[in-house]
């Protein structure tokens, strides 16, 4: 009977020792690797891209830009107009001719504005777009196959009293739509200060609440970030500083600050600003949620030029202490333009990607563009994007695609122009790079969609004829190598692991041999 119960106990164990190897290997694996990025394409000339997938797997690109027309030969005036360039892909590497999706005439010419076009496509198919000119508008097109000037309806204004600059809008579970967006409140002591002001529609977009300022600085506000949680909480984060137009606030007393409604955009809770003893600059936040059902958010601050993050595991309503994301460093102490931003977006297994542009190697000359995995614990090693030398990366915006496929752009500023961007032989360029996630890939849904039951709305004003030149069509690339993976961790992370592999089953086994020495020795 004794050497019965000897038996089972070894087996206990062996089933212990084996299971536990097989989780270690399975979480160290989780979100910690994929396959290497393509080769970087150029989509065409301007700045801020912004991307989205939908449910087919088509990726939507649309960027700021500017054209310029020719003197007719009547004699007329030159027209200008700020544009938000669109083109779209099914494959990453074949691209629809580029298409001025909205152009806003310069009244006069020369009097430019970055129109900084943000969009997403919703689960039934329906594009939504924000984009700008000295007013922030909102606009949709009922077919996320077919995105045309002439397609865009429900065309509204956002801002009322003063002119507005950064917007994002989201649609919830429910069918709300929400925008936020920034318009400039002037006081006698901040004639520029932008606040974040708040909208719902609960008839996709066809009317709009009354605007709600929810930041309540007291100075501006510039670049926020909407997260709709699994609860359904509305959290916005934005950086806070005098300023919030040109792309930025101040470089001398910036900060990043969060908000949340939990009444579905009804009431707000007061803008609380991330780790206030640190009274250094912070910039650059952004926040997602993990597979852990924790908020996350990651910002950059200035004396330290590291990246750090904080944890919410009550939905924003308290915060960890911030924590330095080690390996990487910021482009602060490089190129500290004020107007470059961090982006973070969900794989199907809810692994956090975040993008950025920094340096990960000490003593780096140039530039790169970055990417790293939050598996709700701990973050990878840093992988490159695109690198750069002279050239400047900036604004990098990710989108995930069918479940696994991460989807990346920014824009460039050449070497002799960094920080002349109105020079007529400034090169700034958008470009896309592609990788594949370790996660599950998520199966294409086609649309059924309806026939519009209205005319569509009036476009918003001078909508240009004029079309940039189709340079994408003949670009191409390299295919993902599906059987090539790259880990995303370093030489220490493996010695680590494979001694915790070791050490833990050893220590078990020695456990067992005691056990039934005690056992046959009585």
């Amino acid at each position: 009977m004794r050497a019965i119960h000897v038996r089972i106990l070894i087996a206990v164990l062996i089933v212990v020792c084996v299971g536990f190897v097989l989780s270690s290997q399975a979480d160290e694996a989780l979100g910690q690797s994929l396959t290497g990025w393509t080769e970087p394409i150029t989509l065409g000339d301007g700045w801020f891209p912004n991307i989205s997938v939908d449910a087919t797997g088509r990726i939507h690109v649309s960027w700021a830009g500017t054209i310029l027309s020719k003197v007719d030969q009547q004699g007329d005036p030159s027209k200008a107009y700020d544009v938000v360039w669109y083109t779209n892909s099914m494959d990453g590497a074949n691209w629809a001719p580029t298409e001025d999706l909205v152009a806003l005439q310069q009244v006069p010419v020369g009097n430019s504005e970055v129109t900084r076009p943000n969009m997403f496509v919703d689960p039934d198919g329906t594009f939504h777009i924000t984009f700008r000119s000295f007013d922030v508008f909102y606009a949709q097109a009922r077919y996320a196959n077919r995105i045309m000037a002439s397609e865009l309806e429900n065309v509204f204004r956002a801002n009322i009293n003063d002119w507005g600059y950064f917007s994002q809008s989201l649609k919830d579970n429910d069918g709300v739509l929400h925008l936020v967006f920034t318009e400039n409140v002037q006081t006698e002591k901040c004639p520029i200060c932008y606040q974040v002001f708040y909208r719902r529609s609960t008839d996709n977009g066809e009317t709009w609440s009354n605007r709600n300022p929810i930041s309540l600085a007291t100075t501006g506000a510039a670049k926020p970030q909407m997260l709709i949680s699994g609860t359904g909480a509305i959290h916005v984060v934005f950086e806070s500083g005098v300023g919030g137009t040109l792309g930025k606030v101040s470089n001398v007393d910036s900060t990043v600050l969060h908000t949340v409604s939990y009444d579905d955009g009804v009431t707000w809770e007061p803008a609380k600003e991330f780790m206030p003893l640190y009274r250094d600059i912070k910039k650059n936040v952004a926040i997602a949620q993990d597979r852990m059902g924790q908020l996350i958010v990651v910002w950059l601050r200035s004396s330290t030029n590291r990246l750090y993050y904080q944890i919410s595991r009550d939905d924003g309503r308290t915060w960890t202490e911030a924590v330095p994301i080690y390996g990487v460093s910021g482009r602060w102490k490089a190129v500290n333009t004020g107007q470059d931003g961090y982006a973070m977006e969900n794989d199907s297994l809810d692994m956090v990607h975040l993008v950025f542009v920094g340096r990960h190697k000490q003593n780096q000359e140039g530039l790169d563009v970055l990417h790293m995995a939050w598996n709700g614990d701990s973050w990878s090693d840093a992988d490159v994007v695109a690198e750069y030398v002279g050239d400047v990366p900036e604004w990098p915006r990710i989108a995930v695609g069918l479940g696994n496929q991460l989807h990346v752009v920014w824009f460039t500023r050449d070497a002799k122009h960094v920080w002349t961007s109105d020079d007529g032989e400034a090169i700034y360029q958008i470009h896309y790079a592609r990788g594949m996630a370790d996660a599950p890939a998520i199966a294409p849904k086609a649309y059924s969609y309806l026939a519009p039951t209205r005319q569509p709305s009036p476009t918003p004003p001078a909508q240009a004829t004029a079309t940039a030149t189709a340079m994408v069509a003949s670009l191409t690339q390299e295919p993902l190598d599906p059987n090539a993976p790259v880990y995303i961790r370093s030489e220490n992370d493996e010695l680590i692991s494979i001694g915790l592999s070791l050490a833990v089953p050893a220590i078990l086994i020695i456990i067992m041999a005691a056990i039934v020495f005690r056992v046959r020795n009585g």
